[in-house]
């Protein structure tokens, strides 16, 4: 038995990360976010330089760069092949399931961290938000570290990862305030300190040059009052409570969400553990911070506290383990089950890598010793960074969309055979997101082009129009 538990967490890990690598490149999501990612960091690589800034968030912001250093490494090794930071993603994902297990064993034992660590593993949600090339997927493992970092007193750890944190996402503030508290002996924890700050270092240096205005941005967010009612604060903390929960325990039913979620909080109450109850405070006070936020919140909002649920669970099992192993195994065991029984687990590929590259290597092949101009219609993206990183792995650069001093124009559409007829013609609206026109969608008249033919691309048409008529 001593042998098993000691294997056991390693066929666990091994396992969370052959799911999060099983057909990676069709699953993967490669879109505008994606592409901005890689254009970022290839031209940082191209030109010798040091990103200083992150990724922009809703509302504008600039986040720290943090990012950019986590998962550059892996587009430089992989020669700018999207596939190389898909795998990234991935073995940051198996290093989530591991650091999560390790938290766990040191809270309520290894048997516990073994079954917990193993329904991380598997949930059908945290695997595809795994293979997904963004920064707010992260979030979850440096939270995780964050706590293992607090619960070993090692505030290398503990800081080091509020400083990553910071930077990846504006909910993960939270954190600092956190650290400052229990950071009770700050001369241990100076060097934690030092770490935190240095991290800082490169969007401190950018904030200086540009009066601070990410940083000023950001606090009149966080300082806005809520405009809801106490009926519409209860309704969304129900809503983004049962959303994070969802993740361990899949079931529809709101109803029975809440009830799972009092009971388990009720089980943190009565252990009388201050470390249970510490972990249900931050929980609480976080969905309530996101409650009071005014604006849309998405579901990678709440990133920061996904590793909570299961921590509840964890000490759930702990309390059934005092009375029955086998009862231990049996809940455990359900909900493990419950997760890959689930309808869909493995969805249907994406293809997203190969069908941009692929359109982007048409369009150039296709425009050789031409002008060109392009956008993209049809497409699950908010902007067209995707198409452009391949056209610039191509060392090819697509003329301003609103000019008409281009010999060819191409149209991509993304959705198949629900694309619209544009050989017929049509006016669209235009994709535009250059150094020129970022942000503006201005209509484009097809009917001033001469339409050429139609390239199938995968599961994507490219429409190809030539010079203006007479």
């Amino acid at each position: 038995m001593r042998i098993i538990a000691k294997i056991a967490p390693f066929f666990i890990v091994l396992l969370s990360l052959i799911l999060r690598l099983y057909n990676i490149e069709q699953f993967a999501e490669f879109l505008g976010d994606q592409g901005r990612t890689g254009i970022i960091v290839y031209e940082a690589w191209r030109d010798r330089t040091i990103p200083l800034i992150g990724p922009t968030v809703l509302t504008g912001q600039h986040l720290g760069p943090a990012w950019y250093y986590l998962i550059g490494p892996f587009y430089i090794l992989s020669r700018f092949n999207p596939l190389g930071p898909a795998v990234g993603m991935a073995l940051y994902g198996a290093l989530a399931t591991l650091t999560l297990y390790l938290l766990t064993k040191k809270l309520y034992g290894p048997f516990i961290g073994s079954l917990v660590a193993l329904l991380w593993s598997v949930s059908p949600l945290i695997v595809r938000q795994d293979q997904t090339i963004w920064e707010p997927n992260l979030v979850p493992l440096f939270v995780l570290v964050f706590l293992l970092g607090l619960k070993n007193r090692n505030y290398l750890l503990l800081w080091g990862a509020c400083g990553v944190l910071v930077q990846l996402h504006i909910p993960n503030i939270i954190f600092i305030p956190i650290a400052i508290v229990v950071s009770r002996r700050w001369k241990p924890a100076f060097a934690g300190v030092l770490l935190f700050l240095l991290i800082q270092v490169p969007f401190f240096v950018y904030e200086t040059q540009h009066g601070f205005r990410d940083i000023v941005g950001v606090m009149n967010v966080m300082s806005q009052p809520s405009a809801f009612s106490k009926t519409q604060f209860l309704m969304s903390f129900i809503d983004y409570t049962s959303r994070v929960f969802f993740r361990a325990i899949p079931t529809g039913n709101q109803v029975a969400m809440i009830v799972i979620q009092l009971m388990l909080g009720l089980l943190l109450l009565v252990s009388k553990s201050r470390w249970n109850i510490f972990l249900l405070a931050i929980y609480v006070f976080g969905i309530a911070a996101m409650a009071r936020y005014q604006g849309l919140v998405h579901d990678h909002y709440l990133n920061f506290l996904l590793p909570f649920p299961f921590l509840f669970i964890a000490n759930g099992l702990r309390i059934v383990h005092k009375y029955s192993k086998l009862g231990t195994v049996l809940v455990g065991s359900i909900l493990i089950i419950w997760q890959i029984t689930k309808p869909g687990y493995f969805p249907q590929p994406r293809g997203d890598i190969d069908r941009v590259g692929e359109g982007a290597s048409a369009i150039v092949q296709d425009a050789q010793g031409f002008s060109y101009s392009f956008t993209v219609i049809g497409s699950p993206s908010f902007n067209d960074l995707h198409y452009r990183y391949f056209f610039l792995l191509n060392h090819s650069v697509p003329a301003d969309i609103r000019t008409h001093n281009v010999d060819k124009l191409y149209v991509i559409c993304e959705i198949g055979n629900m694309c619209p007829n544009l050989d017929q013609h049509a006016v669209i609206n235009v994709m535009c997101f250059d150094a020129h026109c970022e942000g503006e969608y201005p209509k484009l008249n097809l009917w001033e082009w001469n339409y050429e033919k139609t390239i199938p691309v995968g599961s994507s048409f490219i429409f190809v129009f030539g010079t203006i008529k007479a």
